[in-house]
């Protein structure tokens, strides 16, 4: 392959870009050098508005929108807004700040800025003497406060005391229209008292003197009352009337000595007159300052105006050369460094899409970028070929692995199938034997022996079943089946072994299932006696507790009338399995710990087997299991409901103890 050896700088495609470039930079720097003597101008004009006239023009609408605000604040202060005090103060704090500042920024204007700066000291000192230092809204709050506790606290209540008086009056004296009189008037000057309380609060001068005069009225008419009544429960009435009277009294007499009115109507009037004439002086002097501003700023803007537009002639002019020459550059790169590109791009996919085939034009023999990437992609379609090779060779390595796999599978099949047969035989005649003529020792003997070919079987089964899962061979029934029946079969058939190791076996099934499914039912048993066996197997010979294996059979919510997504869940309160063993217990071979095998025995495929069955079913299965507290499966397979099934048949609910 030819290697090429970098040329200079001068020859790579930067540079030759860079080139173009500087020459439009020229360009521009001298189109620049002849405006900056116009530009000059501009600045300098525009340096007055921007520093002067503009900033002037908004501190002072600032300052128009302070003194409003100010002047806001206390209408509000004067209405009872107590809070309206801090914006006031905030407002004129901002004021100052734009006033000080304005002077700043125009301090060729000291003559005008005077006359506002008076006009703001006249107002801001009119404003605390005669509005903010005069009138205090929370007293006002506190004494509307006082008169709504009064009418909700003392006058209702009098209202509905005095109101039971004449109910009961009208049952045991109706004939004593005195007391109705007295009560009535007991009502009237009530009712007239809370009225001129809160027309004090509105100003009312007179209101005190009518409000004396109401209570000595409502004293005299209540004494009259009480004289005329004589029955315990309407005196009780009367004593609660006069304890609210006193306190109607007392809270009166506070509001007339701790508010009064006249100031905020003396502060009203102040704000009416501050906000007519200093407020508008003030307004109009700011206002005939930000006017005499704009014109300003607006004479400015009409002499700059002849100078942008012959900058704007001038980048015009620039704007169309370079588009020329902007044109010009983009043919030259594209027929030198685009088209070359995308031609080694489309070379590059179709490599990747598997065409071999060299490209028909070829830029190895270029020494500036396109170059190297052209020798880039030789090494690239070189190492692709290398790399189909060595793929085409692990596939066929992967071949003969798979079938010495499958070699492995069939011999142990087979080798499980023949051992099989003889172990029956040995199995059949030690039961024989069993049923002879022994002494108790040759009895247990033959049991033990009995006992170790059962085991022996059970590994040779779940060595032939495991084989035939791995060699995907494993047969699946479709039949009708009664899934009460198979359970209880399963069930049936443990609850020996379950007793024996006195562990309690329970089974509830939800009676809202089908009763007859399409599957294959001895698969289902196959997985429920590994996992209940199981189950059984560590839940047993416990000391620190009795043994208990739960079985429950559900269904999942399933909008499909001829599906059944039944979940099966096995819960016991087993030895349990460690976190970092969770994972491992459905691979073959394999169980929770070395110890585990010692103790309860197994040859380590049953979960396996399991596994490998309800995957091929379409199921799953999970564990949730803690170590020492006990472990749980659950099991979710679908079944077809039987449609030839009767409608009217119910399934029957389980709910057994197998114990």
């Amino acid at each position: 392959m030819k290697v090429n050896r970098p040329r200079p700088f001068g020859k790579s495609i930067v540079s030759k870009i860079g080139l173009i470039m500087t020459f439009i930079t020229l360009m521009v720097l001298g189109l620049s050098v002849s405006s900056y003597i116009m530009q000059d101008r501009v600045n300098r004009d525009v340096g007055r508005a921007t520093h002067q006239e503009i900033p002037s023009a908004i501190i002072t609408m600032r300052m128009q929108r302070a003194a409003s605000d100010m002047n806001a604040s206390m209408l509000k202060y004067v209405m009872g807004r107590h809070e309206s005090l801090a914006v006031f103060l905030e407002s004129q704090q901002d004021f100052e700040q734009l006033l000080a500042r304005l002077r700043e920024v125009k301090p060729d204007a000291e003559q005008r800025l005077s006359l506002i700066s008076q006009l703001y000291e006249r107002f801001q000192r009119i404003a605390h003497q005669k509005v903010l230092t005069e009138f205090d809204p929370v007293a006002e709050q506190w004494a509307r406060k006082q008169v709504m506790r009064l009418s909700i606290d003392v006058v209702r209540p009098i209202d509905n005391l005095i109101a039971e008086l004449k109910a009961s009056q009208a049952l045991t004296q109706p004939d004593n229209l005195a007391v109705l009189q007295y009560l009535d008037e007991l009502v009237d000057e009530n009712g007239d008292m809370l009225t001129e309380l809160n027309q004090y609060l509105d100003g009312r001068k007179s209101s005190r003197q009518r409000f004396m005069e109401g209570m000595a009225t409502f004293e005299r008419y209540l004494s009259l009352t009480q004289f005329e009544i004589n029955h315990p429960d309407s005196l009780n009435k009367l004593s609660s009337i006069r304890h609210h009277f006193t306190s109607l009294k007392r809270s009166g007499i506070a509001i007339f000595n701790n508010y009064q009115p006249s100031a905020k109507v003396a502060a009203m009037t102040a704000v009416r007159t501050l906000s007519d004439q200093e407020y508008q002086a003030l307004e109009d002097a700011l206002s005939t300052f930000a006017q005499e501003t704009g014109k300003v700023v607006t004479r400015s803007m009409v002499d700059l105006r002849a100078i942008l537009h012959s900058n704007q002639l001038n980048l015009g002019y620039l704007l169309i050369f370079i588009l020329f020459v902007s044109g010009a550059m983009y043919f030259y790169i594209y027929r030198t460094f685009t088209q070359p590109i995308a031609k080694l791009a489309d070379s590059m996919q179709r490599l990747v899409a598997g065409d071999m085939t060299p490209p028909a034009r070829n830029f190895q023999d270029r020494t500036d970028e396109v170059g190297k990437i052209a020798n880039g992609l030789v090494i690239f379609r070189a190492h692709i070929i290398s790399r189909n090779q060595a793929r085409e060779q692990l596939m066929a390595e992967k071949e003969r692995a798979e079938s010495a796999s499958r070699a492995k599978a069939q011999f142990l099949a087979t080798m499980s199938h023949e051992i099989r047969t003889p172990m029956n035989g040995v199995i059949g005649m030690l039961d024989m034997l069993r049923r002879s003529s022994l002494t108790p020792s040759q009895y247990s003997l033959t049991s033990t022996v009995r006992e170790s070919a059962l085991s022996l079987l059970s590994i040779i089964n779940d060595i032939l079943d495991f084989s035939r899962t791995e060699a995907g061979k494993l047969q699946f029934e479709r039949v009708t089946f009664s899934l009460s029946d198979t359970v209880e079969q399963v069930m049936d058939t443990l609850s020996h072994q379950a007793n024996k190791r006195k562990v309690t076996l329970s089974l509830f099934v939800n009676p809202d299932l089908p009763e007859q499914l399409v599957g294959d039912p001895n698969r289902l048993k196959q997985i429920l006696y590994n996992l209940v066996g199981n189950a059984i197997k560590f839940s047993g010979g416990q000391r620190r507790q009795p043994g208990f294996v739960a079985v429950n059979i559900d269904a999942m919510d399933n909008q499909e009338t001829q599906k059944a997504q039944l979940v099966f869940t096995i819960t016991d309160n087993g030895i349990g399995i460690a976190p970092d063993k969770v994972n491992t217990i459905f691979q073959p071979f394999s169980q929770a710990e070395s110890s585990t095998t010692r103790e309860f025995g197994g040859s380590g495929l049953g979960l396996a087997i399991c596994k490998n069955i309800i995957d091929l079913l379409g199921g799953d299965i999970d564990i949730e299991s803690e170590q020492g507290v006990g472990t749980r499966f659950t099991v979710r397979i679908d079944y077809t409901v039987n449609p030839l099934a009767e409608p009217e048949v119910v399934f029957k609910s389980l709910c057994h103890s197998y114990s």
